[in-house]
């Protein structure tokens, strides 16, 4: 919503705030995404303008705002329904190989606990920012090594830092860990324990003072230096930070997500147990996404299967 309304009262207030409704054709639409390509559009000042997959992001918002209009009779016909904006570049993912993941984890090993159990649970869950950053320990079962995602932590400059339903209803699932992302939780909570009774009173003070009786700990996985939840963007600048401190390969910490669900792919795993996992509506979803992986994956297993035959002796019957 937040997106939206500044999509909204962005540049296409600019561009067409000044027309009614029923005014707007489709050659306004046209104009107004040519004139987003346009080089010097950029807010950030960066050369050439804005990229395919955000203009449509403003046709989706404004194709929402029409169909309403039609939907409530204040207008005949979404002009939308008559324009195609861009189609997005379908870029390429970074994804970390094996050989990448060995360095990966072998400098994470350096790092202290803290940082260690945040970006190792990336990427053995796949998990999204805000699902991670609303991590409660009541989430996480320590015994037998599961976490159940159940929110997700969004920050806007309106609201502050607030707790919703995940992306879809799918992405409420449970999700195992290996042994020994489980083991490094067990040290990481005994960590977590002593840190929060170091704090004292200051743990957790103004939510405390403010809900009185009524305060109890959330418990968050992951908190600021006394114990409140941490901003979403903390993530991201722990994860540069790090990538930038053992000069790795400059990824994304959503590129994460991605190699965790590539090397389930590469390692044979049904797609549905991949969609289940990453937490997507269906699995035509990962399959969308991760097409490159699916044939880079069987391309794989042809070349297993032709080492089966080529390995293959031919029997008496076939001499003959």
């Amino acid at each position: 919503l937040y997106r939206y309304r500044g999509l909204l009262n962005g540049r296409v207030k600019m561009a067409m705030g000044h027309l009614k409704l029923d005014q707007i054709k489709p050659m306004h639409l046209l104009d107004f995404y040519r004139n987003l390509q346009e080089n010097g559009i950029r807010a950030d000042g960066k050369e050439g303008g804005l990229s395919n997959k955000t203009i449509q992001h403003y046709h989706r918002v404004l194709s929402a705002v029409f169909s309403d209009a039609v939907r409530w009779g204040m207008i005949k016909e979404n002009p939308c329904s008559r324009v195609s904006p861009p189609k997005p570049e379908r870029k390429e993912m970074n994804c970390l190989d094996e050989k990448a993941i060995q360095m990966f984890m072998k400098c994470l090993s350096r790092e202290n606990i803290k940082y260690r159990a945040i970006i190792e649970l990336f990427l053995v869950t796949g998990c999204r920012r805000g699902e991670i950053a609303a991590l409660q320990w009541g989430n996480i079962d320590l015994e037998k090594g599961i976490i159940h995602i159940k929110q997700a932590a969004v920050y806007t400059p309106e609201t502050g830092i607030i707790i919703k339903q995940p992306k879809t209803p799918s992405s409420i699932r449970k999700i195992k860990l290996p042994s020994t992302t489980t083991e490094l939780l067990k040290i990481y909570r005994k960590y977590w324990i002593e840190e929060k009774l170091k704090t004292g009173d200051l743990w957790q003070k103004e939510e405390r003072e403010m809900l009185g009786n009524a305060w109890q700990d959330p418990e968050w996985v992951f908190t600021t230096w006394n114990g409140c939840i941490m901003h979403p963007d903390t993530y991201t600048d722990i994860f540069k930070k790090f990538i930038k401190k053992h000069n790795l390969p400059n990824i994304r910490l959503h590129d994460l997500r991605h190699t965790a669900a590539t090397l389930l792919i590469h390692a044979g795993l049904n797609i549905r147990a991949v969609a289940r996992r990453l937490g997507h509506a269906n699995a035509n979803v990962t399959l969308g996404i991760y097409a490159h992986a699916l044939e880079s994956a069987d391309e794989a297993a042809a070349n297993v299967i032709e080492g089966y035959i080529k390995n293959q002796k031919p029997t008496q019957s076939n001499q003959a």
